[in-house]
């Protein structure tokens, strides 16, 4: 049984900090100037809690598509920001603070008897992760109609710098549907591990910053030829991640793409908003672009270990 990607909801807050006006923290690999320069331009910052922003992406995807998240049976829940909570309380009660918060929201917006996943181990690749277990839940019929949930938000008075300064975090979320038919046919979902993570630090080589991420391109490269018979070249359009141009210098040349092969569609407004990236972009691509049935989409989720590649076709 194939699963589908479905209707698209996403949220930002409205607050949006200008790339100029962030505030450059000790320990920071890279400046605000080295992102205006690549095209960021806003990067969104909100005063609500993660579950507050999971719940309005709820609602949201509620408001479009109402008959078909009336059927939804398990809710796959992706994000690193399990920190955002009473942070008065220890740990163990935190964990399970957020998880009743997060089991509230769920009863307030009529999915309280949904099935309750959580994917969180894979960073910024949290995406890839958690569209394959939805996807494998749809698949194996455990599960008919699996929301996939991403929600994710900045620690208030940290950097919004990347550690690899690859990037600048935004705050946001996202969720799609993942059902037996829909507008999206998930024809392959391919990981690789990197063995490492690229950086912006000039102190580091470019051989020992990119070394486990190009390995990982080339596996990336020979699993999805051989899952789809397709080269990644192929594909009528690849949307990824917005991290700087820099990224994309070595992992399209790993991926054996051109770097004008590659689009991120919301980088200039979102910064990079953790695991969400590929839905804002896709979405964006939805509703500007002019795909057509049987086209290729090819999203790129990257993360500091994981690489996600994932092959749609649209219907």
């Amino acid at each position: 049984m194939k699963a589908y990607l479905n209707s698209i909801a996403t949220v930002t807050p409205d607050l949006e900090l200008p790339i100029q006006e962030m505030v450059v923290r000790e320990g920071d690999v890279a400046s605000p100037a080295l992102f205006a320069a690549d095209g960021f331009a806003t990067i969104p910052v909100s005063e609500m809690s993660v579950i507050e922003l999971a719940e309005c992406a709820i609602q949201k995807l509620q408001n479009l598509a109402p008959a078909t998240t009336s059927l939804v049976d398990a809710v796959v829940f992706c994000s690193e920001s399990f920190w955002d909570i009473d942070v008065s309380m220890n740990r163990r009660r935190q964990a399970h603070q957020f998880r009743e918060d997060l089991s509230s929201t769920l009863h307030r917006t009529g999915l309280s008897n949904a099935q309750l996943y959580s994917v969180w181990m894979s960073a910024c690749s949290n995406f890839a992760a958690g569209l394959s277990v939805a996807a494998s839940l749809v698949e194996s019929a455990k599960h008919k109609v699996v929301l996939l949930l991403l929600a994710d938000r900045v620690v208030p008075g940290s950097s919004r710098i990347m550690r690899s300064g690859m990037s600048i975090l935004g705050d946001g979320a996202a969720c799609c549907l993942v059902a037996r038919q829909g507008a999206y046919g998930i024809r392959a979902i391919v990981s690789a591990s990197t063995n490492g993570t690229l950086s912006a630090d000039r102190s580091r080589s470019p051989t020992d910053s990119g070394r486990g991420f190009l390995a990982a391109c080339r596996e990336t490269v020979r699993n999805y030829r051989a899952m789809t018979h397709r080269e990644l070249s192929d594909a009528s359009l690849i949307v990824a991640d917005n991290y700087h141009s820099a990224f994309y210098e070595i992992v399209t040349s790993g991926l054996e793409l051109g770097n004008t092969d590659v689009h991120t569609p919301t980088k200039s407004r979102l910064g990079h908003a953790f695991s969400s990236d590929c839905l804002f972009g896709l979405e964006a691509v939805h509703n500007n672009s002019s795909l057509r049935s049987g086209d290729e989409v090819v999203l790129l989720n990257y993360g500091p270990v994981r690489l996600g590649t994932i092959s749609l076709e649209v219907f």
